[in-house]
């Protein structure tokens, strides 16, 4: 639940933070509930959670409440494939602002953790100018060398729509580092991208994966 500044759960907040869902005959299948504290991405606000979820068609209900009323809820449907563990994949891109490392001990299913790394998406998709744009994808089983690393490169594309017109950054296909997850065969690629050179305006980003080693896209 991410909450932008100015908004009505301010960080800090003691909440009680929920979760319902439900199978697709419609049956509760899981509840959650815990008592949490609103934290801080800067001047917004958030609070994450995992659950356990076998492959299956869900409805699910997310929110945060205090004192008896709800402050927030979402509800939507969600879809969790069987996966092959052995076969390969890769993440939705999700963009961040707020990226910092871990100075406690971590679960390996607690969300958005990469290799030591917190990352809290940006709920809004809003940043500012002067900061950076972080983006992060997962990687799933992908080829190793000899050397037993992974040869992965990547290309990224961004169209801006801007009060001056269009608007396109390339930067070029170039090698670069995947973080060694916790889990076996999981890889973090994280990369930030400067804002200085942006304009303000609406923009679709693009992540180009290229795995050297397995000749995939």
């Amino acid at each position: 639940v991410y909450v932008p500044a100015g908004g009505d759960i301010p960080t800090g907040q003691k909440i009680t933070s929920f979760a319902v869902v439900e199978n697709k005959s419609g049956e509760i299948v899981d509840v959650k509930e815990d008592e949490a504290t609103m934290m801080a991405s800067g001047k917004d606000a958030y609070i994450d959670r995992s659950i356990d979820l076998g492959p299956g068609t869900y409805t699910a209900t997310f929110g945060v409440a205090s004192g008896g009323r709800i402050l927030a809820a979402s509800r939507t449907p969600m879809t969790i494939d069987a996966l092959d563990p052995a076969s390969t994949g890769v993440s939705p891109l999700f963009l961040a602002s707020a990226v910092y490392p871990m100075t406690t001990q971590w679960r390996q299913k607690d969300p958005f953790i990469f290799g030591g790394l917190k990352v809290v998406p940006q709920g809004d998709a809003l940043f500012a100018p002067g900061g950076d744009l972080w983006y992060f994808v997962e990687l799933r089983n992908p080829g190793v060398t000899d050397q037993g690393v992974p040869n992965v490169r990547v290309q990224i594309d961004i169209h801006g729509k801007t009060a001056k017109g269009p608007t396109e950054l390339k930067f070029p296909m170039k090698d670069t580092n995947l973080a060694r997850l916790s889990e076996k065969g999981r890889y973090g690629l994280g990369l930030s991208i400067p804002l200085d050179g942006f304009k303000p305006g609406d923009y679709t980003m693009k992540v180009h994966v290229l795995d050297g080693v397995l000749g995939k896209n």
